[in-house]
């Protein structure tokens, strides 16, 4: 009987034990090798490998696990994985291996698909079968389209996935079977000496946690008071498009229909009222803050948390606070 291709897709550890972004990994793997008729197996560090059996929950029915023979049960680093990714494929060939598209998962994919002479398609968020040929849907102009693609020939590709499209499912299997994969790291020949912060002034409104976004209701003798706030949370300064208009933000910087979408963590809203322009380039922004003394403005309606005082007067406390604080520490 003719064995079946494989799907692999990279199941992310921590401490031993499955993350969310792995079981998710693993979930949409199996979506995938069902879907063209393969086998789904899970990619991970040997640590796991007595928690490698709840991947079948996931639908993952066989798992390779790579493991360094230059110590005994110590961590991988991120480093030592991709050599190891890499010595497997050269005796492996799978159908395809998925990566989640965040920026590690986006450089493995780009390094694996140079190493390997792989195709390579980032940012899937859907597959169907079509004519017997595999379509992929992507995200192009950043996630505000889709493009359709198909893979023309079997031969092995690497695929990137859209984090958004991830979702943790139960589909469990029955057959189990692990292989552990035994690999020289290479060295490292480049050392990391320090991480420096990016100055808040340079972040991109994509790349920030934390955003302040300025509007009508801010004066612009108070945009000394909002950078002073910026800079103690090292967040950049986004904002409605009366504020670009008024010259209190660069347009790069204008968040709504007419300019960027955002996503960051915490969104502070500074004296905006809410057009539905600009709530739309905030919907997918996970905490809304608003300081606006109009209890009534539509914005405060999406809101955790809406501080009914003036601008100045919220900014001045916040700044106050913390410079106490950092008067306390040192």
């Amino acid at each position: 009987m003719k064995a079946l291709p494989e799907v692999w897709g990279w199941i992310e550890s921590e401490n031993g034990k499955w993350t969310d972004l792995g079981l998710r990994m693993a979930s949409e793997t199996a979506r995938l090798a069902r879907l063209i008729g393969a086998q789904a197996c899970g990619i991970a560090a040997s640590q796991a490998k007595e928690a490698a059996a709840e991947l079948k929950r996931c639908g993952i029915g066989k798992a390779y696990l790579l493991h360094p023979d230059d110590g005994d049960g110590r961590s991988l680093e991120a480093g030592e994985v991709l050599p190891g990714l890499a010595k497997m494929l050269e005796i492996w060939r799978p159908r395809c291996l998925l990566l989640p598209a965040d920026s590690l998962g986006s450089e493995w994919a780009a390094r694996l698909s140079l190493r390997c002479e792989a195709d390579l398609l980032g940012e899937v968020v859907d597959y169907t079968m079509s004519k017997g040929k595999l379509q992929l849907r992507k995200n192009v102009y950043g996630g505000k389209a889709h493009s359709l693609f198909s893979l023309e020939n079997e031969e092995f590709c690497i695929l990137t996935v859209s984090l958004a499209s991830l979702e943790k499912r139960e589909q469990p299997v029955g057959e189990w079977e692990t292989h552990l994969f035994s690999y020289t790291p290479e060295v490292q020949k480049i050392a990391l000496e320090k991480v420096e912060p990016i100055h808040w002034s340079e972040l991109s409104l994509n790349e920030a946690e934390v955003i302040i976004g300025v509007g009508r209701g801010v004066g612009r003798s108070w945009m000394e008071q909002i950078k002073r706030l910026a800079e103690a949370w090292n967040c950049p300064i986004g904002g409605s498009k009366v504020a670009d208009e008024s010259g209190l933000i660069a347009r790069e910087y204008r968040i709504g229909a007419s300019g960027k979408t955002v996503a960051s963590h915490v969104y502070v809203a500074i004296g905006i009222s809410g057009a539905p322009h600009h709530l739309a380039g905030i919907k997918d922004v996970k905490h809304l803050a608003v300081i606006n003394p109009d209890l009534a403005a539509p914005i405060a309606e999406n809101a955790e948390v809406v501080i009914g005082l003036p601008a100045e007067d919220v900014v001045s406390a916040i700044l106050k606070i913390l410079e106490n604080r950092v008067e306390g520490v040192s």
